[in-house]
């Protein structure tokens, strides 16, 4: 399934792509209960469930793979990580009312 920008925040300061529906993955591997946690900016942890790739589909209409993309269904706001974007050589222009 291919997501919409419209559906995820971009932040600055998250240090993980996060997503909560699973039916977004194009391939997902299960995460062992308890192996891996996110701690959020409420000072609460909820646990990963699992995680791989999911594909964004950005408002210039051009496609995004993002790969090991965390799987948090108690997450309200699903999350793409501006600077593992750079880390990946993916160039972000903010735009008035869009990414580019």
């Amino acid at each position: 399934m291919v997501t919409n920008m419209k559906d995820w925040v971009v932040d600055s300061g998250a240090t993980r792509h996060i997503y909560g529906n699973r039916s977004a993955f194009t391939s997902y591997t299960i995460v062992k209960k308890g192996e891996e946690q996110v701690f959020m900016g409420n000072s609460r942890s909820t646990l990963v469930i699992g995680k791989l790739k999911v594909l964004l589909k950005l408002t210039s209409g051009k496609m995004l793979a993002l790969s090991d993309v965390l799987h948090v269904p108690d997450i309200h706001w699903n999350l793409v990580s501006v600077s593992l974007l750079g880390k990946t050589g993916v160039r972000i222009l903010f735009d008035y009312d869009k990414i580019v």
